[in-house]
């Protein structure tokens, strides 16, 4: 994955309003506008199709209305936690080294990058290769003049060897391009603030000790009304029995639930249980 990160003059320049841009002087310096402009075009991305003039507009209108953090806070937190199923969309779980990792879902990024405000956020997919496909997502912060861009990479491969269908490939394509979004979002906004709503929403999810026992039996009941039988989950919960289960692992199959709602394979997430040899002969 690659980022890039540009920052841009103070919003008290004043840029030349020209037909066509000019090189400027020696020791000027370059609007905003151009700024991007000149970053982006090195990197042949969407965002260089922005006019000078579409983005001195933003610009401006970031620094009029800045925005008061308290309030971004105040309503992501209430947009994430709104009801039990918006709150259980902003867990993800992916796993890595064959360990389940938690954490903030697209939907939390989109519901983050909706109360920051000022932002510019594009994604663009590439053409899909022989075994796997590229998304890239750029989010610009107009009011601190800062950009990031972010690349993702998602296999078009099944676990047989197999190459997607076509309708997979486009699935695979929307999710890389949504990661990607999410994680340049997640590096322009501080993770204070990410951090802050993820608790919340975790929290709602999962509730406490005194809620363990009903909420555990729901989540079972949830999985098995999707096909995935209790032993497959305690499977992928590497425990013995449904008593097991813990407040963490609450958190890991809410984010398992969120994967499947956009698309993940549900062999892949939830793998059958192998079947134990009797020693017969």
């Amino acid at each position: 994955m690659s980022n890039r990160q540009a920052e841009f003059p103070p919003d008290d320049y004043q840029s030349t309003q020209q037909p066509e841009w000019e090189p400027p002087p020696i020791g000027d310096r370059p609007s905003p506008a151009q700024a991007v402009r000149d970053v982006v075009a090195a990197q042949q991305q969407p965002t260089s199709v922005i006019s000078q003039a579409e983005v001195d507009m933003q610009v401006r209108t970031a620094k009029a209305y800045p925005r008061q953090l308290a309030r971004v806070l105040d309503n992501a937190r209430s947009m994430a936690t709104i009801d039990e199923e918006m709150a259980e969309q902003c867990i993800y779980t992916y796993s890595r080294g064959g360990k389940d990792i938690s954490g903030p879902s697209v939907r939390l990024a989109e519901i983050i990058a909706t109360c920051w405000g000022n932002l510019r956020c594009e994604t663009t997919t590439g053409e899909a290769q022989a075994r796997h496909i590229d998304a890239t997502a750029t989010v610009w912060d107009m009011e601190a003049n800062v950009l990031f861009r972010t690349t993702t990479r998602r296999s078009i491969v099944s676990s047989s060897g197999g190459r997607y269908t076509d309708d997979m490939i486009a699935v695979t394509s929307n999710a890389a391009a949504s990661i990607a979004l999410r994680n340049a979002i997640f590096r322009v906004v501080p993770q204070v603030y990410v951090k802050a709503v993820y608790r919340d929403a975790r929290a709602l999810v999962v509730g406490d000790m005194q809620s363990l026992a009903e909420r555990r039996q729901r989540a079972l009941e949830t999985f098995a009304r999707m096909g995935i039988a209790e032993d497959r989950v305690l499977h992928r919960l590497k425990i013995d029995d449904a008593l097991s289960i813990t407040l963490d692992h609450l958190e890991t199959l809410t984010g398992l639930k969120t994967s499947l709602k956009d698309g993940a394979d549900k062999e892949t997430v939830f793998p059958p249980v192998p079947v134990a040899s009797d020693g017969g002969e």
